[in-house]
Order: structure tokens, then sequence, then C-alpha cells
């Protein structure tokens, strides 16, 4: 397993795949490991766009699927400018598919010795009714897998302080 050649690290634009994503970009650094970062394009429907934070439904704005994907490779492009080192082995793929069977095919193809992957993403509705992308990576992956999160929460969770005033 160690030292790391290989590393895949799928997003979706949520803080917690920004927060794997920097974890992941620590890793191939301290490794000198070649980073694969990975965002599986799914068709969206265009009923509803529950994924607070990602901007215009392409539906909705009447894109195309060849626009909504270069629309996601320059996403994907800034989201690796702004998180991570400049001199780090990169690469941006973009593939369509189900999550899942995407990232776990991928590992396998690329040869990966971990996977760093974000335990939520922005389809709530989804993982209630079928589980989570990340559990199925994890569950059927052909390598190691980290989770990551973004953190605390400042709303959903008290701060240190304020943990000490309730029990004082």
């Amino acid at each position: 397993m160690l030292p790391l050649k290989r590393i895949l690290c799928p997003t979706d634009f949520s803080a917690d795949s920004r927060a794997a994503l920097r974890v992941a970009g620590e890793m191939a650094q301290y490794f000198s490991a070649e980073l694969m970062i990975l965002y599986v394009y799914v068709s969206p429907q265009p009923a509803v766009w529950p994924y607070e934070g990602l901007g215009i439904n392409p539906v909705e704005a009447g894109l195309s699927r060849e626009e909504t994907i270069a629309l996601r490779e320059k996403e994907l492009a800034t989201e690796a400018r702004e998180t991570l080192l400049p001199d780090l082995d990169l690469k941006l793929t973009i593939r369509e598919g189900d999550p899942a069977a995407v990232i776990l095919e991928t590992a396998a193809q690329q040869r990966s010795d971990m996977i760093v992957i974000a335990p939520h993403g922005h389809n709530r509705l989804r993982k209630a009714i079928f589980g989570s992308t990340a559990e199925e990576v994890v569950k059927n992956a052909p390598c190691p897998v980290v989770t990551m999160h973004a953190g605390k929460d400042s709303k959903s969770r008290p701060d240190a302080a304020a943990v000490k005033e309730t029990q004082a």
C-alpha cells in the first residue's frame, strides 16, 4: 500500500468533496503521488434540482449534455486551482454513468493505491433510497478508501467553548 503512487479523488463540488480534495492533495504532495480528480456526470432529471451550492440546473438553463460537461470541466479546473498546490502531478477526468460504478471502474483501471472520497454528496434523496455512493465505494473498492467530511458546521454543532459552558 505505501508509498502511494496513484490517488483517486471523486468530487461532486460539495463542501465535503472540497475537504476530501484538500486531504487527497496533501497526501499526493507527501507521497509525490499522481492525483486524479474525477467528476462523474449524471444526466440531470428535469423535475427537481436539489443540489444546493451548484448554481443553475443545466436542464433549466437549457444546456445540452456537451455544454454541461464543458461547464463542469471548467469548474473542475477551477476547483483544483483554488484548492491544490500548483506543482502536483494532477489529472482531471470527467466520465459519465452511475457514480459508484464509475469510481470503482476508474480506480481499478488506473490501479489507484487509495481513494479519498466525501461521505456525503449532494443527492440526499438517492442516499435515503439506495445508500450513498461512498458506502458503495467503501464496500467494493480495489484499494483502501479514506472518507473525509468538511468538519464542524457552526450551525449544527456547538463549538468547544459552548459545550464547556453548558457542562459547568
